[in-house]
């Protein structure tokens, strides 16, 4: 019986989740991939200013000088948070019926750190390898060489 192994390749903005196979019992190497899942975040996509609600307040002080307010938080990281909870949020469902057995997790650098902290403990388990890389903006032709050399090196 195969083991059923994902690669979710992902940014702050997207995530492409593929099944991936390797046949081992042919001369020649030979992989397949099949896309499973893309899931968008399109409030990644908008300038800070259409992400807060407001603009900061401001102040003055004992002089004639006025400042304002810094918001405590970032709001394109929140966004990342919430798209990183999503993307685990599916991985941790489709885990339950048991859909995949091994997972590879290639992501920007920064995003695959929320991503890594978001899993739950027992997706985060059947991480079998991490790529720190954002392979997301690469033509559909050289995202699917990088893949088939995914399933070469690493399967």
């Amino acid at each position: 019986m195969k083991k059923i192994t994902w690669l979710v390749i992902a940014n702050s903005t997207d995530a492409f989740i593929y099944e991936i196979e390797k046949h081992h019992n042919t001369s020649e190497k030979k992989s397949q991939h099949r896309l499973i899942q893309h899931l968008t975040h399109e409030a990644s996509h908008l300038k800070t200013s259409e992400l807060g609600t407001d603009k900061p307040g401001h102040y003055k002080s004992y002089s004639s000088a006025r400042g304002q307010f810094t918001p405590p938080h970032d709001a394109h990281r929140d966004e990342q948070m919430h798209f990183a909870q999503e993307i685990s949020e599916f991985l941790e469902n489709e885990r339950k019926k048991h859909h995949y057995e091994a997972l590879i997790l290639c992501a920007e650098p920064r995003f695959h750190g929320l991503l890594d902290t978001s899993l739950s403990e027992l997706v985060h388990a059947l991480i079998t390898h991490h790529i720190k890389k954002d392979y997301i903006p690469f033509p559909t032709d050289k995202l699917n060489q990088t893949i088939e050399k995914f399933i070469d090196d690493l399967l």
